[in-house]
């Protein structure tokens, strides 16, 4: 009997054997004259953790104002109460099982049991996407374009679709690489043709997709 693929379901990062565990720290803008970077350390009793590893992960200030970094429970109490600290989040393992990434996230709960925090948040509108891929079907449903936007207007020609794929609100972009064996373009250290396509689909969504899902295609094992 042929065994579908099982699941692996969404879980809080364990801590270490010292007890650090990633959070996701979201912060208020820094101040004015001060830097995101002295901002987001000025949380932080140090650079370092007690094992001498970078404490400081990431820093965030687009889609929303924090940082990455690895704390004990003790020092996320010391973060948590301090001026300008607004939400911690225990870092969250995720795997790629759905195209639906906002329920996904649990960013629809997020947003209705604590407004406030993400007032202001712009959500990553606006942006454009791009996706390294073995091939797009432009007339997959996932390509839809109902009820979308224009693209940006920052986006130029220089990624329009080319050959037979069609271009709408969502996919802005697909170009297709053949590399021919012997060409100047061939990369040298692949004896063998490659085809490489790029596939740009919704610049105002935030929809997390498997490889081949992402661009209409068949899901990858």
């Amino acid at each position: 009997m042929k065994m579908g693929r099982q699941m692996r379901q969404p879980h809080v990062e364990p801590a270490d054997g010292s007890g650090y565990r990633t959070y996701i720290i979201q912060v208020e803008k820094p101040p004015r004259g001060t830097t995101v970077a002295a901002w987001h350390h000025s949380f932080l009793t140090s650079n370092t953790t007690a094992l001498g590893e970078p404490r400081l992960w990431r820093s965030y200030h687009t889609v929303f104002d924090g940082f990455t970094a690895r704390l004990t429970e003790e020092e996320l109490n010391i973060v948590s109460a301090k001026p300008g600290f607004v939400r911690s989040f225990p870092n969250v393992i995720l795997y790629p099982q759905t195209t639906q990434t906002p329920k996904f996230l649990g960013l629809p709960n997020a947003m209705n049991e604590s407004p406030d925090n993400w007032a202001g948040v712009v959500g990553g509108r606006g942006m454009i996407t791009g996706v390294v891929d073995g091939g797009i079907y432009d007339k997959h449903t996932m390509l839809n374009d109902a009820g979308m936007d224009r693209p940006p207007e920052r986006w130029s020609e220089i990624g329009a679709c080319e050959g037979r794929i069609v271009c709408n609100n969502k996919l802005i972009g697909a170009k297709n690489k053949v590399y021919v064996l012997g060409s100047k373009d061939a990369p040298r250290w692949r004896n063998a043709r490659a085809r490489r396509a790029t596939c740009a689909p919704a610049h105002s969504t935030a929809q997390h997709r498997s490889r081949n899902e992402s661009c209409g295609g068949p899901p990858m094992e």
